[in-house]
């Protein structure tokens, strides 16, 4: 017996749609019969609202017939492009009527409406989670930002990428009880010092992804705070950050650490294996998972010292853990690079405009 499509039970129809986003079944059903406009108005399904690579036609339709008649319903919303942020900025202003919304990603914002945006998301009820990415300008006021931030009260995942204007920004002084983040990921840079100060407001952190840029250190704002949750952490690209400061980091803020994931440049005391060794005994006894990417541009350390450094990742210390490593050479341009690296690491993420000219070798 030829069964149809549209022969399944609405039972049916409900299930298949919770693994659909719900513009894709706006576009496939909506107007396809009564039947399912009634199933999707009489379902009152969570919605997930993507307006990524869409054409202006399309976000209008979708802000008309989808988000108006259903804010109450929004509870993931995701919106890049600048200029379809300030079309929908222009007709809706996300706070309390969005009573559901626990999911909120804005890319390519421009960054003079962060802080009017972060004000209204006080009002969120429900805001878990939490991505933001500014266009390429610098933004002004860092320190209300991340007062605005913090101050968001259930929000337990943070994920950003601005650029700062340096000149004022302090961290100091916030008005912060003590923030609900527990995941914070970022592409933005601060220097250690400003780092601390930020981890000071964040005790119940687990997860943490971040940059350090170049400027210089002072130390003078550093305390001992202990992020007893905090077990994964990602210090991304420290170029100009040498291993005694990362030392003092380490032994000032984080005691409980199962994962470190590290990637440097330019820093031979990173390939000290001792060095490392001892950090990890004395700080980081519950570390299960060491992930070392460490770039260096020849001939500004001999090859004689090099492998001699290198040498040292072949110990006991390092077997009886199963951290392995592996170099690798190349050509880029007009300079020769060594890359040494994890082996469970993804090597690739500084190697991938990088011409090899010669093989693996494992240490």
């Amino acid at each position: 017996m030829l069964i149809c499509f549209e022969d399944f039970s609405n039972e049916i129809f409900y299930e298949i749609f919770e693994f659909l986003d719900t513009c894709d079944i706006y576009d496939a059903f909506y107007h396809l019969n009564d039947r399912f406009r009634q199933i999707d108005i009489q379902l009152s399904l969570p919605y997930k609202i993507n307006l990524d690579l869409i054409s202006k036609m399309t976000f209008q339709d979708r802000c008309q017939y989808i988000i108006t008649p259903n804010v109450y319903r929004i509870i993931s919303f995701r919106l890049s492009n600048w200029f379809f942020i300030n079309r929908f900025l222009l007709s809706y202003t996300l706070d309390s009527r969005f009573l559901h919304l626990e999911s909120l990603t804005i890319n390519e914002i421009e960054p003079e409406k962060v802080i009017p945006l972060l004000m209204n998301f006080a009002s969120l009820p429900r805001l878990f989670s939490l991505s933001l990415t500014t266009i390429d300008r610098k933004v002004q006021d860092p320190n209300t930002i991340h007062q605005l931030i913090l101050s968001l009260p259930v929000l337990k995942y943070c994920n950003t990428t601005m650029e700062w204007l340096h000149g004022n920004f302090t961290l100091l002084n916030l008005i912060v009880k003590s923030s609900t983040v527990e995941y914070f990921v970022t592409k933005s840079e601060y220097n250690l010092d400003k780092l601390s100060i930020l981890l000071s407001y964040m005790p119940q952190l687990v997860h943490l992804s971040c940059k350090v840029y170049l400027k210089p250190v002072i130390h003078r704002a550093w305390k001992t705070i202990t992020l007893n949750n905090l077990t994964y952490f990602h210090l991304k690209h420290c170029q100009g950050l040498n291993l005694d400061q990362f030392e003092m980091f380490i032994s000032n803020l984080i005691h409980q650490l199962q994962i470190l994931r590290i990637s440097s440049t330019f820093q031979n005391d990173y390939l000290d294996s001792n060095r490392w060794k001892r950090l990890i005994s004395t700080y980081l006894p519950r570390l299960h998972t060491f992930d070392l990417q460490h770039f260096e541009k020849l001939p500004s350390i001999d090859a004689d010292q090099y492998h001699l450094l290198i040498d040292g990742f072949n110990s006991s210390f390092w077997i009886e853990r199963k951290w392995f490593f592996a170099h690798q050479h190349y050509q880029y341009n007009n300079y020769f690079g060594v890359f040494f690296y994890s082996i469970r690491s993804n090597r690739y993420n500084l190697l991938l405009q990088c011409k090899s000219y010669s093989s693996e070798k494992t240490v």
